[in-house]
C-alpha cells in the first residue's frame, strides 16, 4: 500500500526508483545536472541531426559510405541493454539470444558493441564527428530488466512478459516506445527532452519525468509514485493505477487515472487532473497551480 510521512513523497524502500543510480545523493545531483545540460544544448543538437546526422568529435570526421550491411553478434546471457550516439534499436523478447546492426560498412570499425556482466552496450567510438551515420540494431532476449538510452537514441521494447522488476532511463533527447509490455515492478526516469510512451502492465512504479520530457502510457499497474518537474509531461490517464501520489512541480502536467488512494501535490504553475472515482487522501496546492477532476 502507498503510505505518506507527512508531506513528503514516499515510495517504499524496494521501488527504489533508479537502480543503477542510487549509489549516493551526489550522485543523483550529478544525473539531475546532465538532464539540465541536455535540456540546454537540445536545440543545439536536433539542428545538428538535422544537418546531416553528424555526431560531433575531435579526432577526425567520418561519413558513413559505401554499402549498407547487416552483420551479426555473438553474445549471450545479458539482461539489460544500454545504447547510445543516435542509434535506433529495435528490442524484442525470444527464447533465444540474436544480436544484428545493419549501418554502413565503413561504421563497423568504429562501432562499439560489448557486453559487461549482464549488460549488453551498443554505441560508437568517442571524440569521432560521424555524419551521414544510421545505425539500426535488433536485440533479442529472453528477459530484459534494465534499459538505458541516451544520446539521441531511439527504442521499441515489445513482447516480454516476465514478474521481474524493469528500469528504464531514456535521457539526452531519446525516445521509447514499449509495445504489449507485462512486468512486475517498474522504474522510470525520463528526462533531457526525452519522450517515452507504449502500453505496460506492471506491479508498483517509480516515475520521475524532468527536462521537458514526456511519458504517456496505457494499461495498468500498482501503486504509483509520479513526479513531473521542470516544463514536463506525464499522462496516464489511460493508465489504470491501483493507488497513487503525484507531485508536478515548476510547469508541468500530470494525469492520473486511479479508483484508489490520491495524493497530490502540485506548485508553480503545474496542474494536476484526476480520473476515476479516487479517495483523496490529501491535496497540497501552491503558487497558482491546480488539481482538478478530468
Amino acid at each position: 500500500m502507498l503510505q505518506r510521512s507527512g508531506n513528503k513523497r514516499f515510495i517504499q524502500p524496494e521501488q527504489k526508483l533508479i537502480k543503477w543510480y542510487n549509489q549516493s545523493p551526489s550522485r543523483r545531483f550529478q544525473v539531475k545536472k546532465a538532464g539540465l545540460l541536455w535540456l540546454s544544448i537540445f536545440l543545439v543538437l536536433t539542428l545538428v541531426l538535422l544537418g546531416g546526422g553528424c555526431i560531433p568529435g575531435v579526432d577526425g570526421f567520418i561519413t558513413g559510405n559505401g554499402a549498407v550491411e547487416n552483420r551479426a553478434f555473438d553474445y549471450t546471457d545479458f539482461n539489460r541493454v544500454e545504447i547510445s550516439n543516435v542509434i535506433t534499436a529495435d528490442i524484442s523478447c525470444s527464447d533465444s539470444f540474436e544480436i544484428s546492426v545493419s549501418t554502413h560498412e565503413n561504421i563497423f570499425e568504429y562501432l562499439e558493441l560489448e557486453k559487461s556482466g549482464q549488460t549488453l552496450r551498443i554505441g560508437l567510438k568517442d571524440h569521432f564527428s560521424f555524419t551521414n551515420v544510421k545505425i539500426e540494431a535488433s536485440i533479442c532476449l529472453p528477459e530484459l530488466v534494465g534499459l538505458n538510452i541516451s544520446g539521441a537514441s531511439e527504442a521499441v521494447v515489445s513482447g516480454f512478459n516476465s514478474v521481474n522488476d524493469f528500469t528504464a532511463l531514456v535521457t539526452g533527447a531519446s525516445r521509447l516506445a514499449l509495445r504489449n509490455m507485462m512486468v512486475g515492478q517498474s522504474s522510470f526516469y525520463i528526462n533531457g527532452a526525452s519522450v517515452a510512451s507504449g502500453d505496460l502492465v506492471c506491479g508498483n512504479a517509480g516515475i520521475e519525468v524532468s527536462g521537458a520530457s514526456r511519458l504517456e502510457l496505457s494499461g495498468q499497474g500498482g501503486d504509483i509514485d509520479v513526479l513531473a518537474e521542470g516544463a514536463s509531461t506525464v499522462n496516464l490517464e489511460k493508465f489504470l493505477a491501483a493507488s497513487a501520489i503525484v507531485e508536478a512541480a515548476g510547469v508541468s502536467n500530470i494525469r492520473v487515472y486511479t479508483n484508489g488512494d490520491l495524493y497530490i501535490k502540485a506548485s508553480g504553475v503545474s496542474s494536476v487532473k484526476y480520473f476515476g472515482t479516487p479517495v483523496i487522501k490529501n491535496i497540497d496546492i501552491s503558487d497558482i497551480s491546480s488539481a482538478n477532476k478530468g
